[in-house]
């Protein structure tokens, strides 16, 4: 028995006739209908081409969640910079107190070293000869290097940081400023009885989105290695004197004071 085509042909002819409709008539309704796959395929320039209205209301969505994971980076990268610029302020106020303390044993040690069964007076305290008093004034020579060392690494990675955070600043100031210009330029297109070119827009939306990704995974990145050379400065800390100066650098310094004095 056969079956008759009639039917099917008048479907087809109805669906044709529908969407032919929906394009004359109501232009925008037939942009979202026919491209709500491309939510999930994704938006080729092609496809933008074609149905630019909901590509740029695409583009909105992604340039405000980039720009609030953004937002959260940024909280956290200002964190650290100000958590690192503690650390930079107590290292520097350990390196002024070591050199403060050296320099006064420095104009004591001749006297001293002149009575060396005579008790000490340095820094609050009373040291019963002078032997005592330079073992304590070695410790704090020996000491000095490795507070140096601490506040330049601690010092070099608050730049660093500091140097993230405005960069993460500005990315996601371009992104505010692409997202606030999208919702005029869709009614524009929206009023437009013409196609209009978007590719430049697109393209330039595109290469801010991608910034801030760069910088998003970046951003990670410099926490994570701040952590580790934090955890690094510990270590340091830990060691404290364990590598002791030679002899002659001690006399050094108490023949001509702290290196750059």
């Amino acid at each position: 028995m056969k079956r008759s085509v009639g039917p099917i042909v008048v479907a087809l002819l109805t669906i044709m006739v529908t969407f032919a409709g929906i394009h004359a008539f109501a232009p925008e309704m037939f942009q979202r209908s026919a491209s709500l796959g491309y939510q999930l395929l994704g938006w080729s320039a092609s496809r933008c081409s074609r149905f630019p209205i909901p590509c740029l209301e695409t583009r909105f969505r992604e340039l405000r969640e980039a720009e609030a994971k953004l937002a959260v980076a940024g909280a956290r990268l200002r964190r650290e910079v100000e958590r690192v610029h503690n650390i930079v302020a107590e290292h520097s106020l350990l390196a002024e107190k070591n050199k403060r303390l050296l320099s006064e044993a420095r104009s004591i040690h001749p006297d001293a070293k002149a009575s060396p069964d005579s008790p000490v007076e340095f820094a609050g305290r009373t040291y019963p000869r002078f032997s005592i008093f330079e073992s304590q004034v070695k410790l704090l020579f020996d000491e000095r290097p490795h507070i140096e060392r601490q506040l330049h690494h601690a010092t070099q990675l608050y730049e660093k940081l500091k140097r993230k955070a405005d960069e993460l600043a500005i990315t996601k100031a371009n992104i505010t400023s692409q997202r606030e210009l999208l919702p005029a330029e869709i009614e524009s297109l929206r009023a437009s009885s013409t196609h209009v070119d978007i590719t430049e827009r697109l393209e330039e939306i595109q290469n801010t989105l991608s910034a801030g990704n760069v910088n998003l995974l970046d951003n990670q990145s410099v926490i994570t290695t701040t952590r580790d050379i934090l955890a690094n400065l510990d270590n340091m800390e830990s060691l404290g004197n364990s590598t002791s100066r030679n002899t002659r650098d001690f006399e050094k310094f108490i023949e001509s004071g702290i290196e750059g004095e």
